[in-house]
């Protein structure tokens, strides 16, 4: 799923205000970056899949610290 700036930062937003379905929108926004990331470092299909999951854990428990300076990608 491919969002705009705009509908990420909306998305961030809803999400820091405790909507869930915001959650969902930015984990199909940023799977797919992750996930190729995440098989950089670890070269399996299930342990990539693995550190993603607990990536968006942190993402999701520390999404109120983000401060909209700069990306939201580089954040994450």
């Amino acid at each position: 799923m491919k969002l705009t700036d705009a509908e990420l930062q909306q998305a961030v937003k809803r999400c820091i205000n405790g909507e869930r379905s915001a959650q969902e929108l930015i984990f199909k926004a940023l799977y797919g970056k992750m996930m190729v990331v995440c098989m950089r470092f670890t070269r399996d299909r299930d342990s990539a899949g693995d550190l993603v999951q607990e990536g968006f854990i942190k993402v999701f428990q520390k999404i109120g610290d983000y401060g909209f300076n700069g990306s939201f990608e580089g954040w994450v």
